[in-house]
């Protein structure tokens, strides 16, 4: 596991102490979990398989239209992401190396507007 997954999978578990944790390491295996499970919060890296994230947002989005995203950059600039976020399509944009505070504020935003 690396260190930016095992600091996510803390701050999740330091709001959610009993949330389910599910990890996929490719394009394939994340759309054949979301297949098989319901997911409220996907938090994703913004390349999958050496490529941009946005096919596979789609195809998520078909399987799980109520699922909510975060979406992790190296630069927040990087155009297609960018306007994702804006457009809605990404619930949040973050920042690969933003404070765990951060990541908490959006976990929780994120969230509440679910419930809202």
């Amino acid at each position: 596991m690396n260190i930016m997954r095992l600091g996510i999978a803390s701050a999740i578990r330091a709001l959610f102490s009993d949330a389910v944790l599910l990890h996929a390491g490719s394009r394939r295996e994340c759309l054949r979990l979301l297949t098989h499970e319901k997911v409220s919060l996907m938090i994703s890296d913004g390349t999958v398989d050496s490529g941009p994230n946005l096919g596979m947002l789609r195809d998520v989005r078909a399987l799980q239209p109520n699922i909510k995203t975060i979406m992790l950059l190296d630069d927040l600039k990087t155009d297609d992401l960018r306007w994702m976020c804006l457009a809605g399509a990404i619930d949040v944009c973050l920042r690969k190396d933003a404070a765990i505070k951060e990541i908490h504020e959006a976990i929780l935003q994120v969230l509440s507007a679910t419930e809202a």
